[in-house]
């Protein structure tokens, strides 16, 4: 059964994008044994892609605190936030099961590439419960299933969302 549900989730990464989450944190889809991705622009300087991603970090998580984000000029950015949107996710029968993610990520910079690292804090719902990795996985097999497919979801809609407007981002000097 757990082989099964173990299946089930590294499905449900496929589907939405380039990590999944496991008992032992988010990893790659394509290289499992890593917990990071390297994600290519070519003919962009490493200061380029970090002005770039520190303006689309600032703009989407504005409340973000200090103590939430740190940055080494032109070679990291490290940062946790909270999802956008929330889900039902039924953990537990008493309280609130609307739940968001929350997450902290790395981003490393060099010429022409960025290494993403995510990593899974918790879960949270309105009464500030927190449902961290170990507990997750605890639970019954289609609870899992389902808050997998919410964190994986997440996490990948925000590496889609980092590589497109990486992609698209142009030298502003003038």
């Amino acid at each position: 059964m757990k082989k099964l549900l173990l299946s089930a989730v590294l499905f449900s990464g496929l589907a939405f994008g380039q990590f999944t989450i496991t008992p032992e944190n988010f990893k790659s889809i394509d290289y499992n044994s890593k917990d990071y991705i390297v994600l290519a622009f070519p003919n962009k300087s490493k200061h380029e892609l970090f002005v770039a991603a520190k303006k689309l970090v600032n703009a989407k998580f504005e409340k973000t605190t200090s103590k939430e984000y740190t940055e080494i000029e032109n070679e990291q950015i490290t940062f946790s936030s909270f999802s956008s949107k929330s889900q039902l996710i039924m953990l537990n029968f008493a309280g609130s099961n609307i739940y968001h993610v929350h997450n902290q990520y790395e981003l490393n910079f060099k010429d022409g590439k960025v290494m993403v690292k995510p990593i899974y804090q918790y879960l949270t719902n309105f009464e500030s419960n927190q449902v961290y990795i170990g507990d997750l996985y605890k639970k019954k097999e289609q609870r899992i299933i389902k808050a997998s497919e919410f964190i994986n979801q997440e996490t990948n809609g925000f590496v889609s969302e980092l590589k497109g407007y990486l992609s698209n981002s142009v030298n502003e000097d003038w």
